[in-house]
């Protein structure tokens, strides 16, 4: 039973992360990664916000932003623009499409809450306390890969 649990966990923790790497229509004819709708919800959270201050928000280089930045304002989503007094730093805006597809993003995750919170509903309070002990104790160990080590009375076979 352990190795099946353990192996239905890595399982959907590497869906999720292939999951992440495909580009998603958020409501417009455009579909953006997952790096780019994180820019587009970072300038909307924080409009006066320079390139680097956005970087060190979202854990990525100077660098990163500028280029994911120059493809969103390609696409037409946000619009680059320089305070007076300052030629040198690179400022972000939404345009209306850019808040059209972060409205997008948030009502899809909305629904996928609503789905989550729907089910987790359903489940008696010992079945949620389980799965919370369960979530808590694998957060704390370091993701590796996962083979049968024949110590838990499972054959292996059934993962």
């Amino acid at each position: 039973m352990q190795c099946r649990i353990i192996h239905r966990y890595f399982t959907t923790l590497s869906a999720l992360m292939e999951e992440e790497k495909k580009p998603r229509n958020y409501g417009t004819s455009h579909l953006l990664y997952h790096s780019e709708i994180n820019l587009i919800d970072c300038v909307h959270k924080h409009p006066e916000c320079n390139a680097i201050t956005l970087s060190r928000m979202m854990g990525v280089t100077r660098g990163a932003v500028t280029q994911i930045g120059n493809q969103l304002e390609e696409k037409g989503f946000i619009a680059r623009y320089l305070k007076s007094g300052n030629k040198k730093e690179k400022y972000y805006r939404l345009t209306e499409l850019g808040d059209e597809v972060r409205r997008g993003h948030e009502q899809y995750h909305k629904e996928a809450n609503q789905r989550i919170c729907s089910y987790l509903s359903t489940l008696e309070e010992s079945d949620a306390t389980l799965i919370m002990d369960f979530l808590d104790q694998i957060s704390m160990l370091p993701i590796s890969e996962f083979e049968c080590c024949g110590d838990c009375n499972c054959t292996g076979s059934s993962l």
